[in-house]
């Protein structure tokens, strides 16, 4: 055979096999990333195209009935509503509202620009009255003085007898009618003030909070302590006696941030912080004081080594909370007895107990146990017989819902969502029928720049049993000839999961990173949501760093092998706080899996994370010995432990005064890397807390960048993110350098 006769039989065959693996599904690589589309969903710009979302009752001292206010693309307006009647109406007409204020003000206002208003009712809730700011001195009659407003360190006794207050790490109080000069005026030399008591000392007070933002300057600590101060006390209804807290934190030791950028020299931050395992030989003190006597005593709660005391509080009704004070009353209707509830250090073990005040004698009336530990959520709305019987669900659907129950208990306004649906609002009655109908979230500006709803979906769990939830967002110009890069944002819990369920415009972390070319999926995991299951909830336990990390692989390869558009070869994961905790403890577990990660203020070791959060959900063990001494063990893996297998591109980020997750954290995770020789990048959030701040838009570019030129292979190189100068009026200097 000739070579030309070759070619002529040759090229058909290689013809239909291209054309065959077109049909078979050979989706093209996205090549570019799409910045303009990110731009076009920033916080500024969603601001302007999605309002209210949900339905805020405020509530009124008359009748069964609240007003509030709704926001849409034609306006704010605002509505009474009467349960009673079951009726609707417009708190005032838009257009004479708008009319009246210019009349007063003489600023210019029309019935879709009103400025905010917040009605204070009077007169038995017939009238309303609000402020209002000219631009010009105007002369207006006020028809009522105004009410000088409560003081917020005062603790008012339900009879209004006595105000007590914390200052110098002790308690005082003072009468009525001294409170009364203290409203006219605070530093009135006449106020007469009595001690109760005298041992409190810095770090060991009565009524607390004298440590946050304190720092070693000395003048200042002076300053602070000197001040009135909330005492956080809770008052017996007859407003006899009251209890309060007192917490030793003496030998709790110091943790320190720098603030690089105060106004002089650098300043050294300190603050009180706890370590998981650290030996606290301070107990937490229950007081009672007797207002009448004067005095105040201990009682006898001690059952368990640093355990933690709590005195529950009466729920105050939305009436309640319209007064002047609304005071911390015990759950009890007598002041003779006190219900108190403490749990042990190890959170095994939780008792609901009352003492009797004249006595002191505790009674334990439940005891909770658990291997795990004993945790408390508040429920989504059902109701049920005190029989335990007729359980029902108010609020059905397979939707999102929030619920504010009235005073009454007759009704509840139900706000309800998915992340695929518009928000509404309504309001049922107490056997779960649908009594009104209140709003429709406005998203028709969202809607017309291009946006679509996410998409819910279903996996198996790495057990092939259990089945996990999740989110995918696609690119708003998503093609499905194309192939995508996964990017998985994630936050492990356990205290909740970083899935939404109901719809959210807070699109940074999920919608708007997709538009960049990606498909960004968040994905529950064994060990997350307490909502699934206790089981569920405290899969994790005891394995604080690797348990949700075969759910989220196993999971993106179940969504690859469903959908030709998902480039399984090119997978991110970023997260912040516990995500960039997880996001780094994937690249190292999994690290021909995930190429790329973006892992902002993460705690990667958990043995210099705070107490509270690591020793609940890792676990500590509680050791006795034969001679009744009770010790604490806590051991957890970190991610400095496995730096050495790091393969792909990682990112570290956090803010140098981080004072929840302290960026010692990532410094330490760093160091780890550098001596196992490992390339990564790092970048210092400067003047910044935990959750960045003013920096948070920074940090999305920062992410988008990262994510665009490892996954995708494009990515901007201007020194200049366009993207940011558009959220604000450029200057004329900035304009030329375009």
């Amino acid at each position: 055979m000739r070579f030309n006769q070759f070619l002529s039989v040759l090229l058909p065959a290689c013809l239909f096999i291209i054309q065959d693996a077109s049909v078979i599904g050979q989706n093209q690589p996205v090549a570019t990333a799409n910045y303009r589309m990110a731009e076009r969903f920033s916080p500024t710009k969603i601001d302007r195209m999605v309002f209210s979302t949900r339905v805020t009752p405020s509530w009124m001292k008359t009748g069964n009935k609240f007003w509030y206010y709704y926001k849409k693309s034609d306006g704010t307006f605002y509505y009474i509503v009467d349960l009673d009647k079951q009726s609707k109406s417009f708190l005032f007409d838009n257009h004479e509202m708008a009319r009246q204020l210019t009349l007063i003000t003489k600023d210019p206002y029309d019935h879709q620009n009103l400025p905010d208003i917040d009605p204070e009712f009077i007169r038995d809730d017939r009238f309303f009255r609000f402020k209002v700011t000219s631009t010009q001195m105007v002369d207006v009659e006020v028809e009522e003085e105004e009410k000088k407003k409560p003081k917020s360190w005062a603790s008012v006794s339900p009879d209004s007898t006595y105000v007590v207050f914390a200052r110098d790490y002790n308690l005082f109080w003072i009468d009525k009618e001294n409170y009364m000069k203290v409203l006219e005026d605070e530093q009135d030399t006449t106020i007469v003030e009595h001690r109760l008591t005298s041992e409190g000392e810095q770090y060991y007070a009565f009524g607390g909070g004298y440590t946050a933002q304190m720092n070693d300057d000395k003048k200042k600590i002076e300053e602070e302590k000197n001040k009135r101060r909330r005492a956080n006390i809770i008052w017996s209804p007859d407003s006899r006696r009251f209890a309060v807290i007192r917490n030793d934190t003496r030998n709790i030791k110091f943790m320190w941030v720098i603030n690089s950028l105060s106004d002089s020299r650098p300043e050294l931050e300190s603050y009180k912080y706890q370590m998981p395992g650290e030996e606290d030989p301070a107990e937490s003190e229950l007081w009672v004081f007797d207002m009448e006597a004067q005095k105040g005593d201990t009682l006898p709660v001690h059952a368990f080594k640093n355990q933690t005391v709590n005195v529950p509080r009466m729920p105050r009704s939305h009436k309640e909370n319209l007064e002047d004070h609304t005071p911390a009353i015990w759950l009890s209707p007598s002041s003779d007895e006190l219900y108190f509830t403490r749990i042990s250090r190890d959170l095994k073990r939780y008792d609901v107990c009352r003492v009797d005040l004249k006595t002191k004698e505790v009674t334990v009336l439940i005891e909770e146990r658990m291997n795990t530990y004993v945790d408390t959520r508040p429920p989504y709305l059902f109701r049920i017989n005190l029989n335990g019987s007729g359980l029902r669900l108010l609020n059905p659907g397979n939707y999102n819902h929030q619920a504010v129950v009235s005073d009454s208990y007759r009704y509840f306004v139900n706000n309800y969502s998915r992340v695929n649906t518009t928000p509404r609002s309504e309001v049922r009655n107490a056997r779960g029928e649908l009594v009104m109908e209140l709003e429709t979230a406005d998203l028709s500006n969202l809607v017309n720049a291009g946006y679509q709803f996410p998409e819910p979906y279903t996996v198996k769990a790495a057990d092939g049993v259990t089945d996990l939830y999740g989110v995918m967002y696609k690119p708003f110009d998503f093609d499905p000839a194309k192939s995508y890069p996964l990017i998985m944002y994630v936050y492990p819990g356990p205290q909740t999961e970083a899935v939404n369920t109901s719809f959210s415009h807070r699109m940074d972390r999920t919608d708007r990173l997709a538009q960049l070319g990606f498909i960004v999926v968040t994905l529950g995991n064994r060990g997350g949501h307490p909502n699934q299951s206790k089981w569920y909830h405290n899969y994790g336990y005891g394995d604080l760093r690797d348990y949700g990390l075969d759910d989220k692989k196993y999971g993106a390869e179940q969504l690859a092998d469903r959908h030709a558009f998902i480039d399984i070869d090119h997978v991110g994961i970023f997260g912040h706080s516990g995500g960039g905790f997880m996001s780094t403890a994937a690249m190292l577990q999994y690290p021909d899996f995930f190429k790329v990660a973006v892992s902002s203020a993460g705690n990667h070791e958990n043995n210099i994370y705070n107490r509270w959060w690591s020793e609940k959900h890792h676990g500590i063990k509680e050791i006795v010995n034969n001679e009744g001494e009770v010790k604490f063990v806590y051991d957890i893996e970190t991610n400095s432990e496995i730096a050495r297998n790091l393969r792909g591109k990682l990112l570290l980020t956090t803010g140098d005064m981080d004072n929840n997750v302290h960026p010692a954290n990532t410094f330490r995770m760093a160091d780890a890397l550098i001596k196992a020789k490992k390339r990564f990048d790092m970048f210092i959030f400067t003047g910044q807390r935990h959750g960045y701040g003013d920096h948070t838009e920074y940090n999305f570019w920062l992410t988008a960048d990262y994510f665009a030129k490892h996954l995708i292979g494009d990515y901007s190189i201007s020194t200049d993110i366009f993207e940011m100068r558009r959220e604000h009026k450029m200057l004329p200097s900035e304009r030329k350098s375009d």
